[in-house]
């Protein structure tokens, strides 16, 4: 949950790339290394985010997003990545079809309840378009012109249909804004926590 945090750092314009000790060192800091909840994390990260450069990257707010509907997720990922729990095991599978390299397909899963990892929505599109942009090959018989998203996890980005997406996802939360930048030196305030749908 804390690389997806980093990642969506790295989605701002221009890019905040938060250094991989920074990351271990936050995540072991509030305990959140393994088995942390997605709102337990964004919480933590209102109040006090990575430390890097004499600066801190805190999260906005954070707000529901019902991922079932794709004009409400779309809009959303407009705004910002969006932050998904998820069952990973077909997602592994998925992503270990290139060894681990961005560009894999994830399509035809089924209905998985059990959440257990955290990842990143961070564009939609097209299948064509999306590989098109991740400068890789549609696999055969996969129609091109169905909607897909960019899907952030283990260090690469893929590509999921809609309906693998749904089968997977247990929650979606967009941070507003995704990014928080203070001075070192300004004192951080409790965590304001918003939860309204969006």
């Amino acid at each position: 949950m804390t690389a997806e945090e980093a990642f969506a750092k790295a989605c701002e314009n221009p890019e905040i790339f938060i250094s991989d000790a920074e990351v271990i060192s936050w995540a072991s800091e509030h305990n959140v290394i393994e088995g942390a909840h997605l709102t337990q994390v964004m919480k933590l990260m209102a109040v006090k985010g990575f430390s890097q450069d004499g600066k801190y990257y805190d999260d906005g707010g954070y707000f529901a997003v019902n991922w079932t509907a794709p004009n409400i997720l779309q809009s959303a990922i407009s705004k910002g990545p969006v932050k998904i729990g998820v069952a990973a095991n077909q997602l592994e599978t998925a992503w270990n079809t290139t060894g681990g390299n961005s560009g894999w397909f994830g399509t035809g899963f089924t209905a998985d309840s059990a959440e257990d990892h955290c990842v990143s929505l961070c564009g939609y599109g097209t299948i064509a378009w999306l590989a098109q942009h991740l400068k890789v090959a549609i696999p055969g018989g996969l129609d091109g012109t169905t909607a897909g998203y960019a899907l952030f996890t283990w260090g690469t980005i893929g590509i999921v249909d809609h309906p693998s997406m749904v089968a997977i996802t247990h929650e979606a939360w967009l941070r507003q804004p995704t990014t928080v930048i203070k001075a070192a030196a300004e004192p951080h305030h409790s965590s304001r926590e918003t939860v309204a749908a969006a």
